[in-house]
């Protein structure tokens, strides 16, 4: 059966849980939108934590110049 005939043929079940059928649309989206988010947090806090590890290298490296110094 092709999709267009499924639709005529169920047409009175298809307008009497349109509402349904909206509301399981509307979920979907929210449920995407939830997803998108979550990855962006995951990203959010790699990106976060290598920042930290980034600053954390820079200062050791720092005070290892310092030391360096002190002792020469």
């Amino acid at each position: 059966m092709t999709t267009e005939k499924i639709l005529r043929e169920h047409q009175s079940f298809l307008s009497s849980h349109r509402q349904l059928f909206d509301n399981i649309e509307q979920n979907l989206i929210a449920l995407e939108s939830l997803e998108v988010q979550n990855q962006a947090d995951q990203y959010s806090s790699l990106l976060r934590d290598a920042l930290v590890i980034g600053m954390n290298v820079q200062r050791e490296m720092l005070n290892l110049q310092t030391s360096d110094v002190l002792k020469n």
